[in-house]
């Protein structure tokens, strides 16, 4: 929810999903490895992808009211989901129209100068996992799986003195992130951008 004063917006909910579910895919490609150390890479791509790209992002209900120390009007930051990170604020549009804003700390809120008519305005904002979280929302998993798990390869493959390890493999899977890393980024997908049918593909997973 966000909240002013005692009035609280509902946010609809967000549906998730767990990247773990990947790690089957890769060690049938890396028999040599177990599920702890795959889910723990696949987790480490995941948080990596999304706080390189911003593209983890998810839009919110806010109601404004004015600033009492500047002119304008101001609002609290929107909530992560359980179990990941606010990231940054991307956009703030009300009535149709994308509206400058700054981000003030303590308390952590959302300011604009512009009037907003009802002062209600939508925001689009980023979010990443916590630090080992697997969770991210489904629309998310189903875009990217390919390029979080090649994320993950590259990762494993890069491990020195492993039965797994493999440079040569692993700069391959490397730049298959590497490019994955900046189109998205590019992109800065959103559900609203087409959802699942719009994944980024990288080439073949598994080759």
């Amino acid at each position: 929810m966000s909240y002013i004063g005692d009035n609280a917006i509902e946010m609809e909910p967000v549906e998730t999903d767990n990247i773990g579910s990947l790690a089957s895919l890769i060690l049938a490609e890396l028999p040599e490895c177990n599920d702890l150390i795959v889910r723990q890479q696949l987790a480490y791509a995941l948080r990596e992808f999304c706080r390189e790209t911003d593209a983890c992002v998810l839009s919110a209900p806010l109601r404004f009211k004015g600033h009492p120390h500047r002119w304008g009007y101001s609002a609290p930051m929107p909530a992560a989901p359980q179990g990941m990170i606010l990231g940054t604020v991307l956009e703030v549009r009300a009535c149709g129209i994308s509206h400058g804003f700054e981000t003030l700390r303590d308390p952590d809120l959302i300011y604009v100068r512009d009037y907003l008519g009802e002062r209600h305005a939508v925001a689009r904002y980023s979010v990443y996992p916590k630090a080992g979280g697997e969770v991210c929302p489904t629309w998310f998993k189903d875009r990217y799986a390919e390029a979080i798990a090649a994320g993950a390869m590259y990762h494993l493959l890069s491990m020195s003195g492993r039965p797994w390890s493999d440079p040569q493999r692993a700069a391959e899977y490397g730049a298959k992130y590497t490019n994955a890393i900046a189109e998205a980024a590019y992109r800065r997908g959103s559900p609203e951008d087409g959802g699942p049918e719009s994944a980024i593909p990288c080439g073949g997973l598994f080759m």
